[in-house]
């Protein structure tokens, strides 16, 4: 499942219509305390080497995602 997460998050995905409810679905399923560490910190760093590529107002809504990943997960606080 989280593969096939990890492979939807391209560029392309902050023109699509419905990018909000995506967002909040990724947030969602990325929330459970039960995410292994390194699948959190691949993500952290999926996102960090996508916000460069996309809109300003897209880096916004990935440093809100990073930032809640980072608080859930403390132990990848190093990246």
């Amino acid at each position: 499942f989280y593969e096939k997460l990890y492979a939807l998050l391209v560029p392309s995905i902050f023109m699509a219509k419905h990018r909000a409810k995506f967002f909040e679905l990724l947030d969602s399923c990325l929330r459970s305390p039960l995410l292994p560490a390194y699948l959190a910190a691949a993500f952290v760093k999926k996102l960090s080497r996508l916000s460069i590529l996309v809109p300003p107002s897209g880096a916004l809504v990935i440093m809100a995602l990073i930032h809640n990943l980072l608080r859930r997960h403390p132990s990848i606080n190093c990246l």
